[in-house]
């Protein structure tokens, strides 16, 4: 009797221990640098919107967040990467639109974003703007249908590759107006800009980010916006609302991690972005690049992860859209 009353107590003791350590480890999280994994590569806008969150996150959690750029697969090499890892918190993710659309042109999808990772939150949201090239003589909306219904599939427009979101984008929009344009896909945005402004194309659809300040310059026609309302950053342009009713797309950029991460250490990722973003050198940082801050948590990025998800599969599927793996 005395010997198992010992063992419980011992069994006790370890337990109480083990609890004591967990804590203990729970309060110290991150007791190294965390890394964040970004699906493109470096130097564009989505990268640069990782970057300048980087910097702002690394005061509030305590510990340097460094950037590690993944490109490839329209970013499913990247999401594949976090779900892959040890759930700790260590690798966490840069998700955004590029990811629904992904995920949807994929022909066998091996992750969903709504199950597969867990949302800290949002970080910006910024509209596509289509833009024509000068010698195209598109000056609007109005330009395009009209030249359109004149000589279907005439009108060229770039995308960075088949499934990318801005093809999605041009396909969406090209039903809802009635016309039939010619799909040229490149092996990613900056290839389709250089020709839309050598005017080998006529038409692409790119984020504010990176249209705004050649839009303002004159290089390219800024015809319309994907914001419900006109954008701050261009306030001139139209919005496609005000041809095609209720229409909006905003892009996306969140932060997530592995689905099964421990709830302490979301909650201090959680707190910590919220700090981050309430920064105010990165809010004038992101205002100047055309985006909109957009601190709001996990159920907010789930509803809208999801709804971009429904509102674009019908289209994905009744088009066939499916990227080459």
């Amino acid at each position: 009797m005395t010997h198992l009353l010992a063992a419980c107590l011992l069994a006790s003791t370890l337990c109480m221990s083990a609890c004591v350590t967990t804590a203990a480890q729970a309060s110290d999280w991150p007791e190294r640098p965390i890394q964040i994994i970004v699906g493109v590569p470096a130097g564009g806008g989505l990268d640069t919107t990782a970057r300048i969150f980087a910097q702002a996150l690394a005061k509030p959690l305590g510990q340097a967040a460094i950037i590690v750029n993944q490109p490839g697969a329209s970013g499913t090499l990247a999401v594949n990467d976090v779900i892959r890892s040890p759930p700790d918190g260590n690798k966490a993710l840069i998700v955004s639109s590029l990811d629904v659309t992904a995920q949807l042109t994929t022909k066998v999808p091996t992750y969903d974003l709504r199950t597969s990772l867990r949302s800290i939150g949002l970080l910006v949201e910024f509209p596509y703007v289509i833009v024509s090239s000068k010698d195209s003589k598109i000056a609007s909306i109005g330009d395009l249908v009209s030249r359109a219904k004149a000589k279907p599939g005439d009108i060229a427009y770039g995308s960075a590759g088949v499934g990318s979101g801005n093809q999605i984008l041009i396909e969406q929009v090209s039903d809802k107006l009635g016309i039939s344009l010619l799909h040229v896909p490149y092996r990613g945005n900056v290839p389709a800009l250089t020709d839309l402004l050598s005017s080998q194309i006529s038409l692409l659809a790119d984020g504010v980010t990176t249209q705004m300040e050649l839009a303002r310059s004159g290089r390219v026609n800024a015809i319309a916006v994907t914001s419900r309302a006109r954008w701050p950053g261009l306030p001139n342009v139209p919005t496609l609302s005000e041809t095609i009713p209720q229409f909006s797309f905003l892009y996306f950029i969140g932060f997530a991690v592995h689905a099964k991460t421990p709830e302490n250490i979301v909650g201090i990722l959680t707190k910590a972005t919220g700090e981050a973003l309430a920064d105010e050198t990165l809010k004038r940082r992101f205002a100047e690049m055309g985006a909109r801050v957009a601190p709001a948590g996990p159920t907010e990025m789930n509803r809208l992860m999801g709804s971009q998800i429904e509102s674009l599969s019908p289209l994905v599927d009744r088009l066939n859209i499916k990227r080459g793996e």
